[in-house]
């Protein structure tokens, strides 16, 4: 290819990636009125109807969310502030959660390690050792009124 041939290429490529970002967020738009819909809908319904419905959003909800969540994000929302998990632990729970690891090159516990091992060097993330095993756990936030305790505004620090 010539170079004109490639300049011609990414402007293309340009022109298709803002296509569908302008795409997704009419889609993401069209969700958000469709569960709208569905929430006062589910309103007049009998208890019993509503509880089954609510069961079907839920599962919905749960896909799509499992579809549009980032890795990192979903790690993060894995662990727990007082609980030190593994690798393997963290994998398990994605799974329960239904995140979908078919996007992936690498193994799932390997894009997992790597990534909670970026979370760590975020600081986001507290890393140890339980039986001989690296293991995880979202790092504790301080509250705005230990904070204030210590002479800082909120949001700081």
């Amino acid at each position: 290819m010539t170079e004109n041939e490639y300049i011609i290429a990414l402007n293309s490529a340009f022109k298709r990636l803002s296509d569908a970002a302008i795409e997704r967020s009419n889609l993401e738009a069209e969700i958000t009125k469709l569960k709208q819909f569905i929430l006062a809908t589910m309103a007049m319904l009998s208890e019993e109807e509503h509880a089954e419905f609510r069961e079907k959003l839920n599962e919905v909800t749960k896909s799509i969310d499992a579809l549009y969540t980032p890795l990192s994000e979903a790690t993060y929302n894995a662990l727990r502030p007082r609980e030190w998990m593994t690798v393997t632990q963290v994998r398990d729970q994605l799974r329960i959660s239904g995140f979908d690891f078919s996007q992936y090159k690498a193994s799932e516990l390997a894009s997992i390690s790597t990534t909670l091992k970026r979370l760590n060097d975020k600081g986001e993330v507290e890393k140890t050792t339980v039986d001989g095993v690296a293991a995880y756990r979202r790092k504790r936030k301080e509250s705005k009124y230990r904070r204030m305790a210590r002479g800082l505004k909120f949001g700081e620090g």
